[in-house]
């Protein structure tokens, strides 16, 4: 008992002791693990070179003694004396009589076996195949020397007849007789083409990538898929190490669209009201169809088309827009194969193993698809950008994880030479031209090349957000070049807003305009306002024929002739029904109009997106600032079809796509697309338009027709100003007027807060109940006493 009591109370101790020390620094521990992998990994890898060198020296030594084989040299094989003549001096007119004399011609074998065992050796793929490959080397030796001495024939060489087979051929040929020399002679042969076999299968990880890069820069690189070489070994992997596995291989996907023919535009724009835009539909279903909730009493004037003479309208020619500068040279299959390496290696110094598995180039980012090892979570990956962008020396790196319908992590690595794209190349492309939606615009291409168009709409609206410089006023641009290039006036009037004064100016007074663009917010607001009676105009036409779209309703006048307009209903003085046109209001900078009256324009905007597809007014909205008192959540809910440039940080991303990624984007036209129908997000690139090629279109369109502005515009922002005398005029005064008597508090923040309107306007409805005798004056702080009350 005693000497085990010592025993119990010292071993506690030992064991406790290393405990804490490994809690303590596990990292150090599993790094010094790591680096005693990597130094034995790559002792191995000299080892393996030394003995590949050996073998090509090996082999080497005997050609040269075979080849300067002499007869009269000393050797075992004879009694000669003197000086050697062999270029390896006496050792080599040994070895050379000793090969000849025993294997005859078949000697030569010993000069090519060593030759893809060093290959196999240096490479790392001799394990498992060492004894095998010996085994066949020595058989071929044997039956090379039966088969040549089943001939019974000499040669001379080294200035005395030597027998083809040897000393054991001889012996062969001897001792198999009639029967065994037909066997010499078939035997061998199939040994000689399963040695030939085994030969090509050794050298294939050698020949095999040279054939393949041939292959990818040659004609078949047009092809989606081009294999790419083997990967290779991992680091670690001894030569006594057997393969579990096939090796992965890198897929290349080169698809750089051909570039589109010029078209031969249409001269004279259709006549005819819309089509019912077929496309669309193929593309993608219709959103729900909102019922209308008509509004009695809209005093609005409304907007039909100009009233011009057949074919006075002429659609711009595409000679107009600069043709660019033609795509950038593509990055070589080599240069992306090593990149997939640079990845690989990187990424494995960051402690995630895995592979790439294919690879997208495109004009502006290359796509590498990697394949995580099992075991390795997607957001170990996911919040590495900053890190790989560091040491791939990228400007910026985005991490799509996973790539969606894939089972891949896409790692987008910036071009070092950048492809420009522009607005004609896109214009001129089939997938533009074949459209034959009336509001089909240019988007840009995406991450492989290939143009992106989409239709205003199904979105119906579009919101945009980007920070300055990133190519948010050149997108707004080429998305209005793209309806000038489509649309006359007959079919599309614009609304434009812009608050900066300079970014919309080029497109003054042409003929598309409603109104003279727009550099107030409160006009803006005004507009806003305009537009809202304007569809519920359009929705008491609707109703009246019996329709639910502008589409049928144009459809059904051109079907029917002209239609007397039903009373009680405002068609702008006019005594029939005229087609009706698409209206497309255009705000380059929200924020300064939620700055001014953010109630009223969140809850015109919000109306505008839920009800004004059918009566075909769309919105695109675009700031500078994402911010959630900008973009709130309710603007957010009605425009699923969202688009985000670069961004100033992660925040603003998810303020605008719900997620993150836009602050890794390029900038100049770099943009991230939610398509309308989908949830998922796209990348792609933006057009670039230059002033000139926007004062050449716009030049045309003001050479045809001046612009005919609707001064109803002008009407709404008088109303809406409320001024003096005019708010009991205001649609808004008896309810504000029966909050007020109702709750017997009358104040300004008050009737701002509960009526949702601005505080110039809450004023003006607090002073008119004054002057009516409602509420009485202004007592300071205080709330005004209510003098009339329920």
């Amino acid at each position: 008992m005693s000497a085990k009591r010592p025993q119990k109370k010292t071993k506690p101790p030992k064991a406790r002791a290393p405990k804490p020390r490994k809690a303590k620094a596990p990292k150090p521990r599993r790094a010094s693990k790591g680096l005693n992998d990597r130094a034995l990994a790559a002792l191995a890898q000299v080892g393996r070179t030394l003995g590949a060198a050996l073998l090509v020296l090996v082999a080497l030594g005997v050609g040269l003694a075979l080849a300067s084989y002499s007869a009269a040299d000393p050797s075992p094989l004879n009694q000669a004396k003197g000086p050697a003549g062999n270029l390896l001096g006496a050792p080599g007119a040994a070895l050379a009589g000793a090969a000849y004399g025993i294997f005859g011609l078949g000697a030569w074998w010993l000069v090519i076996l060593p030759l893809p065992a060093a290959w196999l050796l240096w490479s790392g793929r001799a394990a498992g195949r060492t004894l095998p490959y010996w085994a066949a080397g020595l058989g071929l030796l044997v039956s090379s020397a039966a088969f040549l001495g089943a001939v019974r024939a000499s040669v001379g060489l080294g200035g005395a007849p030597l027998p083809l087979g040897g000393g054991a051929g001889r012996a062969a040929a001897l001792g198999l007789g009639q029967v065994g020399s037909w066997l010499a002679w078939g035997l061998p042969l199939l040994v000689v083409l399963a040695s030939l076999g085994m030969l090509a299968w050794s050298l294939w990880p050698l020949l095999g990538p040279l054939w393949r890069a041939s292959r990818v820069d040659g004609p078949l690189a047009q092809q989606a898929v081009s294999p790419l070489s083997l990967r290779p070994d991992e680091p670690g992997r001894t030569f006594a190490e057997p393969e579990l596995e096939p090796e992965p291989r890198v897929d290349i996907i080169i698809s750089r669209p051909e570039p589109a023919p010029e078209p031969v535009p249409e001269p004279v724009a259709p006549a005819e009201p819309d089509p019912d835009p077929v496309p669309a539909a193929r593309n993608g279903g219709e959103g729900p169809v909102i019922k209308p909730r008509l509004a009695g009493g809209a005093s609005a004037s409304g907007v039909v088309a100009p009233t011009p003479k057949k074919g006075r309208f002429k659609l711009p020619d595409l000679d107009l827009l600069d043709p660019g500068p033609g795509p950038a040279p593509p990055e070589q299959a080599e240069a992306l194969r090593a990149t997939s390496k640079v990845l690989e290696e990187k990424l494995a110094d960051f402690g995630v193993q895995g592979a790439v598995r294919e690879v997208a180039p495109g004009p502006v980012v290359t796509r590498f698809e990697f394949k995580p090892a099992p075991g390795v979570k997607i957001s170990k990956v996911a919040g590495l950008a900053d890190d790989l962008a560091m040491v791939m020396r990228a400007k910026s790196i985005r991490i799509v994880a996973p790539i969606p319908g894939k089972a891949v992590i896409g790692i987008e690595i910036p071009n070092p030479t950048r492809e420009m794209v522009a607005l004609r190349e896109l214009l001129s492309a089939q997938v533009y031209q074949k459209d034959n939606a009336r509001l089909t615009v240019a988007v840009g291409k995406d991450i492989l090349g290939h143009p992106v168009v989409t239709n205003l709409a199904r979105m119906p609206h579009l919101l945009i957000a980007g920070a300055t410089g990133a190519g948010k006023s050149v997108f707004i641009n080429c998305l209005v070049l793209s309806i000038l290039y489509r649309c006359t006036p007959e079919q599309v009037r614009i609304l434009m807003v812009d608050p900066k004064r300079i970014e919309l100016s080029a497109y003054s007074d042409i003929p598309h305009l409603l109104y003279p663009i727009i550099t107030s917010p409160k006009e803006a607001t005004a507009g806003l306002r305009w537009a809202v009676r304007e569809m519920e105009r359009r929705y008491e036409l609707l109703a009246e024929l019996g329709v639910k779209n502008i589409e049928s309703f144009n459809r059904r006048l051109a079907d029917r002739g002209p239609i007397a307009a039903p009373e009680g209903v405002d068609n702008n003085g006019r005594e029939y029904l005229e087609p009706l046109p698409y209206i497309l209001v255009f705000i380059d900078e929200l924020a300064d109009l939620m700055m001014v009256s953010s109630k009223e324009v969140e809850g015109l905007i919000t109306r505008l997106a839920q009800m004004a597809r059918a009566a075909g007014i769309h919105l695109i909205l675009a700031t500078q600032r994402p911010s959630v008192d900008v973009i709130t959540g309710l603007i957010k809910a009605n425009f699923p079809a969202r688009i985000s440039f670069k961004v100033a940080s992660r925040v603003d991303s998810r303020t605008i796509l719900d997620q993150q990624g836009a602050e890794h984007l390029l900038g100049r036209g770099d943009m991230l697309f939610v398509p309308p129908d989908t949830s998922g997000v796209s990348r792609l690139h933006g057009a670039f338009v230059s002033e000139e090629e926007i004062d050449r279109v716009t030049a045309f369109w003001k050479g045809q027709a001046p612009p005919e502005y609707d001064d109803s515009v002008v009407a709404a922002t008088e109303e809406g100003n409320g001024g003096e005398g005019g708010a009991a005029d205001d649609e808004l005064y008896p309810e504000a007027v029966a909050l007020v008597r109702e709750s017997g508090q009358a104040s300004i923040s008050y009737v701002q807060r509960r009526l949702k309107v601005g505080y110039n306007r809450a004023a003006n409805l607090i002073e008119q109940m004054e002057r009516d005798g409602i509420v009485g004056p202004s007592e300071g702080s205080k709330p005004r006493q209510v003098l009339m009350r329920d």
